[in-house]
């Protein structure tokens, strides 16, 4: 069984230091060692953005050695970025905002607030110390937000993978129609159910394909273009590729599974939102 081990001290490779407010978050990645700042940047707080820094991690820990990330809130605007770092299972621990401000104010020009600043400053406080608590799932709603960010991640995972499959699929019997849609957007999702062969969209025309696009919610200039581009797709295939039936079918179960978990997701960060309108 694999078992991390994580050290203290200077040995630690990668100190992150997270600023932390309601409407985003700055961070500071920073080499242990040497105090350089690999990454300086603004995250939004929501799932996608810290979704993304967390890659960003991974990546800096990959490259450089192990990592620990620091905080300067509990609870409140931080909850949903502690939730899914804890789930992430990357180390994080808590730098008290006073600290921070007085170290901050020790330096020339730190009179200022700054998010930056107070960022990189969070990171060379790991890099003085190792002492600092380490952060847990320690009420019902964080320990909730992370059942949902962890059920959520899951979910972005398999439609990932999902996606592929479908442009995959496509491509296998109609390349043209693959090239036209963006199977990331969900009005052209709305098309694959119910058109996706060749014969099927020049039988139907733009009328009809129009049509059942409004009916789906997809607004008309939008539905009238992707008409227009599938049907034009439609022209230039005459060939019926050999297995076309059985490609088709599964192209619209993928279609069709794509729109349930994208519904699903939906669901889930209305909930991850209320979970976070609730904490004290």
């Amino acid at each position: 069984m694999h078992r991390t081990v994580r050290h203290i001290g200077g040995s630690v490779a990668v100190k992150v230091g997270i600023d932390v407010a309601k409407e985003f978050h700055w961070v500071a990645i920073v080499v242990a060692e040497s105090g350089k700042v690999l990454v300086a940047q603004r995250i939004d707080n929501d799932p996608d953005s810290i979704d993304v820094l967390i890659g960003q991690l991974r990546q800096a820990e990959a490259d450089h050695g192990e990592l620990t990330v620091a905080i300067d809130l509990m609870g409140g605007v931080a909850s949903l970025l502690t939730a899914m770092l804890l789930d992430a299972g990357i180390h994080l621990v808590h730098v008290p905002g006073l600290v921070v401000n007085r170290a901050r104010r020790a330096t020339k020009g730190g009179e200022a607030k700054s998010d930056p600043r107070d960022a990189q400053t969070i990171a060379d406080q790991l890099r003085l110390r190792s002492d600092w608590r380490e952060v847990t799932t320690s009420d019902d709603i964080t320990l909730d937000l992370r059942m949902l960010v962890s059920r959520r991640r899951e979910l972005v995972v398999d439609q990932t993978r999902r996606l592929a499959r479908l442009r995959e699929t496509l491509a296998g019997f109609f390349p043209g129609l693959e090239r036209a849609v963006d199977v990331t957007n969900l009005g052209d999702l709305r098309l694959v159910p119910r058109y996706v062969t060749p014969a099927e969209i020049r039988r139907a025309g733009r009328r009809r394909i129009t049509e059942h696009l409004l009916h789906a919610g997809v607004r008309r200039p939008y539905a009238e273009a992707l008409a227009d581009k599938t049907l034009a797709a439609a022209k230039t295939q005459q060939t019926v590729v050999p297995g076309e039936a059985r490609m088709a079918e599964f192209a619209r179960e993928f279609a069709t599974e794509a729109i349930a978990v994208r519904r699903r997701i939906g669901e889930l960060d209305a909930q991850i939102a209320e979970d976070l309108d609730r904490h004290p």
